[in-house]
């Protein structure tokens, strides 16, 4: 049976609150009964909400906190006694008194790190409303220097189809294809513009987040493999089929320097885009961010 360890990002993110390794265990303390009277009293009493609906992959976890320890391991180090870790990180011995129910443990194996505040607790209270306000803010940089075939896109999605020939028969109504996956015929409206087509060859697959701005924006830094999934991402928002056209003039600009045409899709443009950026983990610069902020204040 598994227990509960109490997590505390704050205590490992902020070096004042951080504990050193090597001393006594040492859980992060509460503020004191009096300070939480006051502040509960000071909370926003409201019904909560799950629209849109929780997916835990919303919030990423278990980050690398240093070296090869990520936010687990991290906080099996600070919450035990003589914990011993391999070159992984992995604590292979050690001693955890889980604070819940007081049971005393001596293999990681039998302990989670509990999230006080459980993530779909923060999301149905509000964690969901968060947009630019949780995005880093950093400068973009193209060192190294951005390189398209550094993204394997239009990869085999299923069959003979890869994510191109996917993407079309998703978002086209009454899409033919034949053996190759290829589209013969279909209709389609671009969302960008709401111009309808009925040929395949007349759109593009629109990155909605460029694969250069992700690059200078974070993407360089990954592996290959993790690009490749960035760039045939079907789970989230950030394939679409759109004017071919469109597709070219939008290139790789954010939206400080292009927003689709047809301002009823803004407000869904510049919610994707957050969201595809916050999933990644991609930073924005201070002109970006001022950008969404106005499409949310202004068409949403």
């Amino acid at each position: 049976m598994l227990f509960s360890l109490v997590l505390s990002l704050a205590a490992i993110l902020s070096p004042a609150l951080a504990v050193p390794f090597n001393e006594p265990r040492a859980l992060p303390t509460p503020i004191s009964a009096a300070s939480a009277k006051t502040l509960l009293a000071q909370l926003t009493v409201n019904a909560t909400s799950n629209s849109p609906a929780y997916d835990r992959d919303l919030f990423p976890h278990w980050i690398t906190i240093s070296g090869t320890c990520n936010t687990r391991e991290t906080v099996l180090k600070r919450d035990g006694t003589d914990v011993v870790t391999n070159s992984a990180c992995t604590a292979t011995s050690g001693t955890w008194v889980s604070p819940y129910d007081g049971a005393t443990w001596t293999a990681a194996s039998d302990l989670q790190i509990d999230h006080v505040v459980p993530l779909k607790e923060a999301w149905i209270s509000g964690a969901r409303l968060w947009t630019t306000a949780q995005l880093t803010v950093n400068a973009t940089s193209n060192s190294p220097a951005y390189d398209r075939d550094l993204f394997p896109h239009w990869i085999t999605i299923s069959g003979t189809c890869n994510t191109r020939e996917t993407v079309l028969k998703r978002d086209g109504t009454d899409v033919v294809t034949n053996s190759a996956c290829t589209a013969t015929s279909g209709t389609w409206i671009s969302p960008y513009d709401g111009a309808t087509w009925t040929a395949a060859s007349d759109l593009q697959i629109d990155h909605l987040v460029p694969l250069k701005e992700a690059w200078i924006s974070g993407a360089r830094l990954w592996t290959t493999a993790q690009r490749q999934v960035f760039a045939n991402d079907l789970t989230r928002p950030q394939l679409v089929a759109v004017t071919n056209a469109v597709n070219t003039a939008k290139s790789d600009k954010d939206p400080t320097n292009w927003v689709p045409s047809l301002t009823s899709y803004q407000c869904t443009y510049a919610r994707a885009w957050i969201q595809v950026k916050s999933y990644y983990d991609l930073t924005i610069d201070p002109a970006e961010k001022t950008a969404l902020t106005n499409i949310l204040n202004t068409k949403c």
